[in-house]
């Protein structure tokens, strides 16, 4: 798989953690009526730990953005 491709699958993969970690959070009652206190527990909680894994497995693959944008040298304008 390219480098792309990788990227790809990773940020799907997060969009959806994203919104599974938005349903349980902002509308809990919802989540504990359909799979209970220790299934709301389980799907926050792991969907958590996945996002957060995830996001550093999108901040790795997009490091060279990363350093280029955040990390460049400022040019200073040489006068005279």
């Amino acid at each position: 798989m390219t480098h792309t491709q990788w990227k790809i699958i990773v940020d799907v993969l997060l969009a959806i953690t994203f919104v599974s970690l938005m349903i349980t959070g902002i509308w809990p009652q919802f989540t504990f009526q359909h799979v209970g206190r220790a299934g709301f527990t389980l799907l926050h909680v792991q969907a958590g730990e996945v996002f957060v894994v995830l996001g550093l497995i999108h901040f790795g693959l997009n490091w060279r953005w990363v350093r280029t944008h955040l990390f460049r040298r400022k040019v200073v304008a040489k006068s005279g």
